[in-house]
């Protein structure tokens, strides 16, 4: 699932980008926005223009999807 790599990118690198990840995945940027939003909502990432910061302390994906 598109939505775990992304999470699992951006635990790893501390941040990701929305032109990076649109081209990683060969979707829109409109798209990885709208995952990127999805991720905010749950808490797991905080945005940050043209991206994403990993939010230290986030509810493990897992439980976070519960």
């Amino acid at each position: 699932m598109r939505i775990a790599q992304i999470m699992e990118l951006a635990k790893a690198q501390g941040r990701v980008g929305v032109e990076d990840l649109a081209t990683h995945f060969a979707v829109t940027p409109q798209t990885i926005r709208k995952d990127l939003n999805e991720l905010c909502d749950r808490r797991i990432l905080t945005r940050i223009h043209g991206g994403a910061l990993f939010t230290s302390g986030a509810v493990p994906f897992r439980l976070a999807f519960l």
